[in-house]
Protein backbone atom coordinates (compact mmCIF):
# COMPACT_ATOMS: atom_id res chain seq x y z
CA UNK A 1 0.00 0.00 0.00
CA UNK A 2 1.18 3.53 -1.10
CA UNK A 3 1.15 6.66 1.71
CA UNK A 4 -2.42 7.47 2.00
CA UNK A 5 -4.06 4.12 1.50
CA UNK A 6 -5.84 2.07 3.88
CA UNK A 7 -6.94 -1.42 3.49
CA UNK A 8 -11.05 -1.57 3.80
CA UNK A 9 -12.10 -3.59 6.91
CA UNK A 10 -14.77 -6.33 5.64
CA UNK A 11 -17.81 -5.71 6.18
CA UNK A 12 -17.26 -1.96 7.04
CA UNK A 13 -18.28 1.26 4.76
CA UNK A 14 -17.20 -0.65 1.77
CA UNK A 15 -19.26 -3.65 2.51
CA UNK A 16 -21.88 -1.78 3.29
CA UNK A 17 -22.16 0.15 -0.12
CA UNK A 18 -21.77 -3.52 -1.99
CA UNK A 19 -24.75 -4.86 -0.24
CA UNK A 20 -26.73 -1.88 -0.83
CA UNK A 21 -25.86 -2.08 -4.84
CA UNK A 22 -26.54 -6.19 -4.59
CA UNK A 23 -29.86 -5.62 -3.24
CA UNK A 24 -30.73 -2.27 -4.90
CA UNK A 25 -31.86 -0.83 -1.52
CA UNK A 26 -30.73 2.87 -2.12
CA UNK A 27 -32.71 4.82 0.33
CA UNK A 28 -30.41 3.08 2.81
CA UNK A 29 -27.57 5.40 1.48
CA UNK A 30 -29.31 8.38 2.17
CA UNK A 31 -29.28 9.75 -1.41
CA UNK A 32 -31.56 12.89 -0.96
CA UNK A 33 -30.64 16.20 0.04
CA UNK A 34 -32.37 17.54 3.61
CA UNK A 35 -36.05 17.87 3.52
CA UNK A 36 -36.16 15.20 0.73
CA UNK A 37 -38.16 12.02 1.13
CA UNK A 38 -36.19 8.93 -0.66
CA UNK A 39 -37.98 6.21 -2.27
CA UNK A 40 -37.16 2.88 -4.27
CA UNK A 41 -38.88 2.62 -8.09
CA UNK A 42 -40.86 0.31 -8.52
CA UNK A 43 -38.48 -2.32 -10.01
CA UNK A 44 -35.49 -1.07 -7.50
CA UNK A 45 -33.31 0.25 -10.89
CA UNK A 46 -33.02 3.54 -8.71
CA UNK A 47 -34.72 6.21 -6.31
CA UNK A 48 -36.74 9.33 -6.47
CA UNK A 49 -36.00 12.22 -3.60
CA UNK A 50 -39.76 14.10 -3.43
CA UNK A 51 -40.16 17.48 -1.59
CA UNK A 52 -42.53 19.52 -0.69
CA UNK A 53 -44.92 20.55 -3.18
CA UNK A 54 -44.89 17.17 -4.98
CA UNK A 55 -41.40 18.48 -6.92
CA UNK A 56 -39.97 14.99 -7.63
CA UNK A 57 -36.36 14.21 -8.99
CA UNK A 58 -35.52 10.38 -10.51
CA UNK A 59 -32.20 9.03 -10.07
CA UNK A 60 -31.02 5.74 -12.03
CA UNK A 61 -27.22 4.71 -11.19
CA UNK A 62 -25.60 3.19 -14.55
CA UNK A 63 -24.39 -0.07 -14.16
CA UNK A 64 -20.43 -0.08 -13.41
CA UNK A 65 -18.38 -1.36 -16.58
CA UNK A 66 -16.86 -4.84 -16.77
CA UNK A 67 -13.07 -4.33 -15.07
Amino acid sequence: MGDGEEAEEPGGVGGQAERIVKSRQWCEMTPCSEGEVCGLLYNRSGWTCTKGGGRIKTVTPLPKEPS
